[in-house]
């Protein structure tokens, strides 16, 4: 989006726990991005930063999460949920 100094621009990466930060492709009309881990069910961090042609802010604080679990037998629980695949 052009800003007052230019086109500014969201940086957003995620990293799986041990890896290396990864940059995600951002859609800004839509306000996602999209992140694909080896281990279902892993731990993920995320963060973003502001960029534009006056300077790049620092990394935001982390935002963690875990990966989407693979269905085994048309769904998966946890700790206090579960859950069934109904559609392919």
């Amino acid at each position: 989006a052009a800003g007052r100094w230019g086109d500014d621009v969201v940086e957003v990466e995620a990293r799986e726990a041990g890896k290396q930060w990864e940059p995600l492709a951002v859609d800004a009309r839509k306000r996602t991005a999209f992140f694909a881990t080896e281990t279902p069910g892993a731990p993920v961090a995320f963060r973003c930063r502001a960029k534009n042609p006056r300077g790049v802010s620092a990394w935001s604080k982390l935002a963690e999460a875990s990966s989407l679990q693979a269905p085994v037998q048309g769904g998966g629980a946890g700790p206090g949920y579960s859950w069934r695949q109904t559609t392919n």
